[in-house]
């Protein structure tokens, strides 16, 4: 990504964290504990919702958007460790973390699918991956129908 898109994308983005991303955020990681994996931390945004995590090992590969988070990752209540990685090669032994947090992000991985098995491997059996995403699969029936009647149909 560029410099620009990193310095812009908190501002950008105030509106929706204020009406409901931030709601959303703070329910899916306030109260996760031990050390979390967080897969595509971008600007650092979730960074203050943690409250109970012992540690939170944060993943970008962007430089931009890691520089973006030092701030944020230097106020949260818990430790922040910011890790240079892509998420289809994760630089973390088997069975590691407690819980894989991701927001807004599987749009961005390049290799989602190996992202995700990778997450596994590096997470305990039973860690919990919580994923806030805004984007839809292309196989469900509201797709199906638009795809095939686009022609025919007007959808507002």
């Amino acid at each position: 990504m560029s410099t620009w898109f990193s310095k812009l994308y908190d501002p950008f983005m105030s509106p929706l964290e204020k009406k409901r991303f931030g709601a959303v955020r703070n329910r899916l990681v306030s109260q996760q504990q031990g050390v979390i994996l967080e897969m595509g931390s971008g600007t650092g945004v979730n960074f203050g919702y943690y409250q109970q995590a012992e540690k939170v090992v944060a993943v970008e590969p962007d430089p931009g958007m890691r520089k973006q988070s030092t701030d944020k990752a230097e106020k949260a209540k818990v430790p922040v460790e910011l890790v240079a990685a892509s998420g289809e090669s994760l630089p973390f032994e088997e069975n590691m973390f407690d819980a894989a947090v991701g927001t807004l992000v599987l749009c961005t991985i390049p290799e989602p699918t190996r992202a995700l098995q990778e997450i596994r491997r590096v997470c305990k059996p039973d860690a919990p991956l919580l994923f806030f995403e805004h984007v839809r699969t292309k196989w469900n029936k509201d797709y199906w129908y638009r795809k095939t009647f686009s022609g025919y149909f007007s959808y507002d």
